[in-house]
């Protein structure tokens, strides 16, 4: 199709998006109607620059000045950048002062530098760069990838839409056309009052009850019988997680482009890679799981041991609450997770308890 008939379409259709409200009743029981509504979206930037950096010929779109415009989700920087055979659209949401790749809401768009076509989109879910669709034109089909905390949850889902129907319609267009194929939870769920005060309870340095319990069982693994029975779950037995649910996870995150590549499997001597840690602890939300993580030793030195919670945050993403059983303080698991390569893991998924 001419690329100046495909241009007007592109542009007819930025002009008529819906600007209706979310039917709580239409989305499923985990899915907040408050987190889809805030979901950080730029759409009329987008559709302000669709003709000068998404459709434009590259010759033109290569010369584009970066600009910053302004939104009811922050202000936003508008920037090509060349990569050789393909250049980058960017639009970017301010941080602390700073544009990084990988925000929530950031859409990327890869244009073939000499046909000036779309070969794939990348739509940052959180502001750890480690979730995000990553769409790829099929035909008239889009393939999209589905990370969630690093993790491939599903890859090549196929939609019966073009690519450009995502990137000119608003993000809800994108929940909706994926809501059938794709567990939105993880970034849209609803945040559970007895979960969170639970990891008060087990971060705020004097735990009681089942949280005290956890953490001894985190220091100690043969006292998990004493949390179990604390949690009111005598009848359940921990459980070490030997299979991962996916089988890619990232090597690169928070970038333009990001890359995923095949996971290391759990090795009986060792654990899981800690790579994977990530991705296993955040899909744990839904099932309100507790998880102990016990640490290989690094060059003879004292092996770190955390209990570990994960939840939904108030604007329905994730969070990890993991604290360090040897002396009660938080840690950030992400954070280690990405400073320790090589490091394996052994990781017990446990059950909350019956009342958080």
């Amino acid at each position: 199709m001419n690329r100046t008939i495909v241009a007007a379409i592109l542009s007819a259709m930025l002009l008529i998006i819906p600007n209706e409200g979310i039917d709580a009743q239409d989305l499923p029981a985990r899915i907040s109607t408050a987190a889809l509504s805030a979901f950080p979206d730029f759409i009329q930037v987008r559709a302000k620059y669709l003709s000068t950096v998404i459709t434009a010929h590259p010759s033109r779109a290569l010369l584009f000045k970066t600009v910053y415009a302004d939104s009811p989700a922050g202000k936003i920087k508008v920037a090509i950048e060349n990569g050789g055979d393909s250049f980058y659209v960017l639009f970017l949401r301010e941080r602390a002062g700073e544009y990084p790749y990988g925000s929530q809401g950031n859409v990327i768009i890869e244009r073939d530098t000499k046909t000036g076509f779309v070969t794939r989109v990348v739509w940052y879910l959180s502001d750890d760069g480690k979730s995000w669709l990553s769409l790829t034109p099929k035909n008239e089909r889009t393939l999209i990838d589905y990370v969630i905390a690093g993790a491939l949850v599903r890859g090549g889902y196929s939609v019966s839409r073009l690519i450009y129907n995502f990137f000119t319609n608003p993000f809800s267009y994108t929940y909706e056309a994926t809501k059938s194929g794709l567990d939105w939870s993880h970034i849209l769920g609803q945040p559970d009052p007895g979960v969170n005060g639970f990891i008060a309870n087990l971060s705020s340095g004097v735990p009681s009850g089942p949280a005290a319990q956890l953490l001894r069982a985190a220091n100690d693994f043969s006292a998990v019988g004493n949390y179990l029975e604390s949690a009111g779950r005598s009848g359940f037995e921990p459980e070490e997680i030997t299979s991962l649910p996916f089988d890619k996870i990232a090597i690169s995150a928070g970038v333009r482009s990001p890359v995923l590549a095949t996971v290391k499997p759990y090795l009986a001597s060792r654990g899981l890679s800690i790579d994977a840690v990530p991705g296993l602890l955040v899909r744990g939300i839904g099932g309100k799981s507790a998880f102990i993580a016990l640490f290989e030793s690094i060059d003879g030195g004292i092996p770190l041991q955390l209990a570990i919670i994960p939840y939904n945050l108030p604007s329905g993403g994730y969070g990890v609450a993991a604290v360090n059983a040897a002396n009660g303080r938080p840690v950030d698991i992400m954070e280690i997770a990405g400073s320790m390569p090589g490091v394996y893991v052994r990781l017990f998924r446990l059950p909350l308890p019956v009342t958080p």
